[in-house]
């Protein structure tokens, strides 16, 4: 148990946390949870990740895989979403017919355009972050984005990785 969810398999694990197949005990739904690794839980705090959460609540897509709830239990935040059974691109690896790679581009493109109208970049598109959704492809993961209008200046990611998209900085 971790609050009032059962957890189950892991799902998938990144460098901000590992999101679980979970029950969700009120409710009886199954659900992703995402667990915060504690040091993202302290240097985030709940505050950061309740304002992330509202604005990820204002993003109503088809394309965005939207945040349930989040809360903080035993001391790690957490994040729920919908169970997506088809899981992530990456997870999907097969050979691809050119038609299926016109579609996924015109999904990924058509979700990162929902998003940069509303002023938010990703920073951190990889096929780990994008899954099948029941009609089309999904964003997920905006544990990094960034609203353009609060930075200054720009820079294009860290040495030794260079994020897909141009990562913004508040020095």
């Amino acid at each position: 148990m971790f609050g009032k969810f059962i957890l189950r398999e892991v799902l998938g694990e990144g460098s901000t946390g590992i999101v679980h197949r979970a029950t969700d005990t009120i409710s009886n739904t199954n659900i992703a949870l995402k667990i915060l690794r504690p040091e993202i839980t302290e240097r985030i705090g709940y505050e950061r990740l309740r304002l992330q959460t509202a604005l990820m609540a204002q993003l109503k897509d088809p394309r965005v895989i939207p945040v349930k709830e989040t809360g903080m239990c035993d001391g790690k935040l957490w994040i729920s979403m919908p169970l997506l059974e088809k899981g992530s691109l990456e997870a999907n690896v097969s050979p691809l017919q050119a038609e299926e790679v016109c579609r996924i581009t015109k999904d990924i493109a058509s979700g990162l355009e929902f998003i940069h109208a509303r002023g938010l970049l990703h920073l951190d598109l990889k096929p780990a972050n994008i899954f099948y959704g029941e009609k089309n492809l999904m964003l997920a993961d905006f544990a990094n984005s960034y609203r353009k209008c609060l930075t200054k200046h720009l820079s294009t990611g860290r040495q030794a990785h260079i994020r897909s998209e141009w990562s913004f900085k508040k020095f």
